[in-house]
């Protein structure tokens, strides 16, 4: 003999204990995607800061270009970050050379998931080679 019985409230039983998993996911989703974002941001004021101090005339203009183009980047990018750092390294200038610049940007990125959230430092770098074609000041 089976009995059947009543299933009355279970579906909201199942609703209450899974909702607080399924949002802790989601949030986890969105604070994953907020640190890729903000790496790729990063990682895109690097390139554009060697891309400008790659044109540059001199080893001391380059670095003042890059770091000028990172600034103006970051204000313009929709990045936040509360100190940024940027390090130019000119040991190769010379034509057929390159420039390398390092961004350090240390970032609140406020997602709310327990590891994710609070100061962040995201770092990236971005290397330009310098035209072989053209004069280089020592």
């Amino acid at each position: 003999m089976t009995t059947n019985r009543d299933q009355t409230g279970s579906a909201v039983l199942e609703t209450a204990l899974l909702a607080p998993v399924l949002i802790l996911i989601l949030a986890a989703v969105v604070g994953g995607a907020r640190v890729t974002l903000a790496h790729q941001r990063v990682d895109s004021i690097a390139a554009q800061a060697a891309r400008a101090a790659s044109t540059a005339a001199s080893p001391s203009t380059a670095t003042r270009v890059a770091r000028s183009t990172a600034q103006a980047a970051l204000n313009n990018g929709g990045q936040d970050c509360t100190r940024m750092t940027v390090s130019v390294d000119v040991g190769n200038f010379r034509p057929g050379g390159s420039v390398t610049v390092r961004v350090a940007c240390i970032a609140d990125l406020g997602s709310g998931v327990p590891g994710l959230s609070g100061p962040r430092t995201i770092t990236g770098s971005g290397s330009e080679v310098i035209d072989t074609f053209r004069q280089v000041a020592g």
